[in-house]
């Protein structure tokens, strides 16, 4: 067996440290972590939320990583699994609590790719997913509801 990565995964294994070394003020992430534990509604969450940080990922692809490519997504074909898990990896090593603003998107698109859901449900959310990763879709959240995604 080779355990080597592949030539995709250590793109993404770079990608994620330099994004992480370059736009990820730790000190920043934590004391929002911080604030984060007192807060009582979404809406104060939202608040303290770092969409800065957040939209730089977009930009670099790295909230798609996810994201196969036959819906549209930059996500590996094989072994989707090890990709994300070499880009958690690698944001835990130099970003720290970055992991969980990227991890976040990471885990429901593999959840939504894997749903025993129709292909043109997992298409929509897809295609919604990578033109607007925005901070507030409302009428994204609504319209997978009516989809069935309960726990949205």
């Amino acid at each position: 067996m080779n355990f080597a990565f592949t030539e995709e995964q250590k793109q993404i294994r770079t990608l994620v440290r330099d994004f992480c070394e370059k736009e990820v003020d730790q000190k920043r992430i934590n004391e929002l972590l911080r604030k984060n534990d007192a807060v009582k509604t979404i809406d104060e969450v939202r608040a303290n939320y770092p969409w800065d940080l957040r939209e730089k990922a977009h930009k670099l692809g790295l909230l798609t990583i996810g994201v196969p490519t036959k819906y549209g997504g930059p996500g590996p074909d094989t072994e989707p699994n090890i990709a994300i898990a070499v880009a958690l990896e690698e944001a835990g090593y130099i970003g720290g609590p970055v992991t969980e603003l990227l991890s976040m998107t990471w885990i429901i698109c593999n959840c939504v790719a894997t749903a025993p859901i129709p292909e043109e449900q997992k298409e929509w959310f897809f295609s919604q997913f990578i033109e607007k990763v925005e901070k507030k879709d409302e009428k994204i959240i609504d319209k997978l509801k009516t989809l069935g995604f309960v726990a949205v």
